[in-house]
């Protein structure tokens, strides 16, 4: 039943086709040599010559790839550094020494209470022990700053002049787990891309306050670098 309906649409379709042309003007006998030229064109299978091509094209992509490896190999050498020394000026990389942690810090959070955090920067301002956090707020760095920014404002006229520093690094180094933590360091000890051991370093961990932990801190194994900072108090 398919079949003969296909057949049927087909047949009155060349029925209209026919008619449409015959009203532009064809001759019978033009009518019947186009029909012609339908039938055979539609009995004839399709060219093969689209697929070899294609397959032409492929087999030359193919060919293609191991060459252009080969180029971009050559290039990548040729623009290795250590090939271009003498022909072109290039700096050695230092570390960037404000990378490394100093002296006495303090690791909080922006989530810890408000009040805890104003305190702490209080505190920070007085004795310029700098105030670690380990990333933005998850909404976004525009949010932290506006976070930052509200912290810093008092009810006196002036906002407190301290601020935060924001160092995932800092927070591995000494393997922070829980906040406040005040770590003071040994000069020259847990550089970048050095090893860092408990030796290196004293810590305070609780909720107290920043007077409170450099007091238990002189009494570790630096006492040198906490005197420097209650030298600061005083001055």
């Amino acid at each position: 039943m398919i079949f003969i309906r296909s057949c049927f649409i087909g047949s009155l379709t060349l029925f209209y086709s026919h008619v449409a042309l015959a009203n532009i003007g064809y001759t019978q006998d033009e009518l019947k040599a186009l029909a012609k030229l339908e039938q055979q064109s539609s009995s004839q299978p399709p060219s093969q010559h689209p697929l070899s091509a294609i397959e032409t094209q492929q087999q030359a992509s193919h060919q293609f790839i191991p060459y252009a490896r080969q180029q971009a190999r050559q290039w990548q050498e040729k623009l290795d550094p250590n090939s271009l020394q003498g022909m072109v000026d290039i700096p050695t990389p230092t570390d960037n020494p404000n990378a490394a942690p100093t002296g006495v810090m303090v690791f909080v959070s922006l989530t810890m209470p408000e009040s805890s955090l104003k305190a702490l920067l209080k505190q920070s301002e007085t004795w310029q022990v700098p105030l670690v956090i380990r990333g933005v707020l998850p909404d976004g760095f525009l949010s932290t700053a506006n976070h930052i920014q509200s912290l810093l404002q008092t009810n006196e006229k002036t906002p407190i002049n301290s601020g935060f520093a924001i160092s995932p690094e800092w927070f591995q180094t000494f393997n922070i787990q829980e906040v406040p933590t005040f770590v003071v360091v040994k000069p020259g000890r847990c550089l970048p891309k050095q090893p860092c051991s408990e030796s290196d370093h004293d810590i305070v961990k609780g909720n107290v306050s920043l007077p409170d932990a450099l007091a238990h801190l002189a009494k570790g194994e630096n006492p040198e670098v906490v005197r420097q900072v209650l030298q600061r108090r005083k001055q």
